[in-house]
């Protein structure tokens, strides 16, 4: 099919750079053309590393890790919250050519001990405020490297984090040749379908995925300013944030916070005060805010009642789940009203696929409602979902995409891997997003609906298989099924049909609290039995019929 957008991409010179090299020689390439540059700020102490103070950290934290027994092929799980160990880890393991897998440490325990346990790590590295989650999850006693902290580790299983004034030994033979398919970074994704699984990149699709920022018309440019809000177990954070800004010369404000409300906060109070901040910071006072984000952290900027100078910002870009035109269009009208000079934009995409978007609206093109038009080097096509037969514009069907970002696999999981991906009959090999939707005639894509069982709740990806087996695990219930009650929209709602002799049933799972928050049905119907097919799978489409009937506006 034609390809409408291709004349929508940024000319940037600095964008081409070269694709395949290491993360670190990446990275290291610009702090040597730029070493006395502002290259990432902690926003809690507004402590600053130049470009040429950052890499000798990081040569000093690789040189470290050495020493306490990192090497080329070591997996070592990453527990670290937005303090400038965050940063660095990424490319001191790089250089060793360590791969490090980031773990979500706002799952729940056993969800994080799940993830410490299914990948052989040869170390963790975790903040040591996470110290008493780390004894919880780690039974095994991998060796432990703390960071953040001003104590000193010597005893049993943990080691204090490389610091910048520490004497390492120098050399041996690092870093590490560039291999294309070389594992780099392990990051987490709630999944397409059932549970969250390993992502693993290597440096060449993390390049990939990040020169895709590049070609947009984002200011994420040197002498301009990029938040890395989203913490790094999310590609959204690690690599289209973190990894992106410094490679493309901006400066990056490393953010840690300990809720979504906390986040929130400090959003809010950063972009007010973000003038003052350039100025303390010593950093070009006409410097342009790039907020690349969830929308919920959007929703929370927009909606403050505090007064904001919104033409500080250069980009405001929410991707992980869905904006609906209404919500961005009030949104929009909101922060024109308070200066902003560009559209708030929406992207669509997966961790499996660039890291982050495949679809994006940028500031000189976008359309309210959309998931904007495929990014650099993406091709996206829509195909009736039983025949894979291409369809035409403006037509709905089952979302394919392929990119030269694509992840390498999950990691132990290989029939998961190859289940990710479909052959069309040309051939050609697909990546099965298992969203509905449509591409219009100007290349711009809308999500129509999902084939999968997940739902989106405050940027939570909510498998409605594991939620079902959570309630069924309760001994006083016999049988569990949920349906989505709203969809389509900014935010997702499902109910829980329940089969239990207790009469107290849903308040003793309220008060469980085996639930998160998030994964809470919206509602709990207790019934006598479900329907089930002949071949004893639950009839769901029936099930949602029922409920419409009964309870449907």
């Amino acid at each position: 099919m034609d390809k409408p957008w291709s004349s929508r991409y940024s000319n940037r010179p600095d964008a081409d750079f070269e694709l395949h090299a290491t993360l670190y020689n990446t990275y290291a390439n610009v702090a040597r053309r730029y070493p006395d540059d502002v290259a990432v700020v902690i926003e809690d102490t507004r402590e600053k590393y130049t470009h040429r103070e950052f890499l000798e950290l990081v040569d000093t934290v690789s040189d470290g890790f050495r020493d306490l027994g990192i090497r080329d092929g070591s997996k070592v799980g990453i527990i670290l919250n937005g303090f400038v160990e965050d940063a660095a880890t990424l490319f001191a393991l790089n250089k060793i050519g360590a791969i490090g897998k980031y773990i979500d440490f706002m799952k729940s325990v056993p969800s994080i001990k799940h993830s410490v346990e299914e990948t052989p790590l040869d170390a963790l590295i975790i903040d040591e405020c996470f110290l008493p989650l780390e004894q919880a999850v780690n039974e095994r006693h991998i060796p432990t490297i703390i960071g953040n902290t001003v104590r000193k580790y010597s005893e049993g299983h943990y080691k204090p984090y490389p610091k910048k004034n520490a004497k390492a030994s120098k050399g041996h033979g690092y870093p590490v040749p560039y291999v294309k398919d070389k594992p780099c970074v392990i990051i987490s994704s709630s999944g397409t379908t059932g549970e969250p699984k390993p992502i693993v990149h290597s440096d060449y699709s993390i390049n990939a995925a990040a020169q895709k920022m590049m070609y947009t018309d984002y200011p994420i440019t040197r002498g301009n300013v990029i938040l890395k809000m989203i913490p790094s177990q999310v590609g959204l954070g690690l690599i289209l944030s973190l990894y992106a800004g410094l490679i493309a010369g901006a400066t990056v404000v490393v953010f840690s916070a300990c809720s979504t409300d906390d986040l929130i906060g400090k959003l809010t109070n950063f972009t007010r005060n973000f003038r003052e901040f350039l100025k303390i910071s010593e950093l070009n006072p006409n410097a342009k805010l790039n907020i690349i984000t969830a929308p919920i952290f959007v929703r929370g900027l927009i909606g403050c009642s505090e007064q904001i100078d919104f033409s500080v910002v250069g980009c405001l870009m929410g991707g992980g789940s869905k904006m609906s035109k209404e919500e961005l269009d009030e949104m929009t009208n909101i922060a024109y009203s308070k200066g902003m000079k560009y559209p708030i934009c929406n992207g669509y995409g997966q961790n499996e696929l660039a890291a982050g978007p495949v679809a994006i609206n940028c500031n000189q093109y976008n359309v309210n409602g959309s998931a904007g038009f495929p990014t650099y080097k993406t091709d996206i096509v829509i195909v009736n979902p039983n025949t894979f037969e291409i369809l035409n514009t403006n037509e709905v069907g089952l979302i394919l995409e392929s990119s030269n970002s694509e992840f390498l696999y999950y990691d132990g999981l290989p029939t998961q891997t190859e289940n990710a991906r479909v052959t069309l009959v040309d051939g050609t090999r697909w990546f099965n997003s298992y969203d509905l939707g449509y591409m219009d005639e100007d290349g711009f894509l809308f999500i129509t609906g999902r084939m999968s069982r997940v739902v989106i709740r405050e940027d939570h990806k909510i498998s409605l298989d594991e939620v079902e087996q959570k309630i069924r695990d309760f001994p006083f219930v016999t049988d569990c099924a949920t349906v989505v009650s709203e969809q389509g929209g900014s935010v997702e709602e499902f109910v829980a049909f329940i089969v239990s002799n207790s009469k107290d049933a849903v308040l003793k799972i309220k008060e469980s609290h085996s639930l998160h928050e998030y994964e809470t049905p919206s509602a709990f119907i207790v019934v006598d039995s479900l329907p089930y097919k002949t071949q004893g799978k639950i009839d769901y489409q029936l099930l949602q019929k029922n409920y419409q009937q009964q309870f449907g506006s």
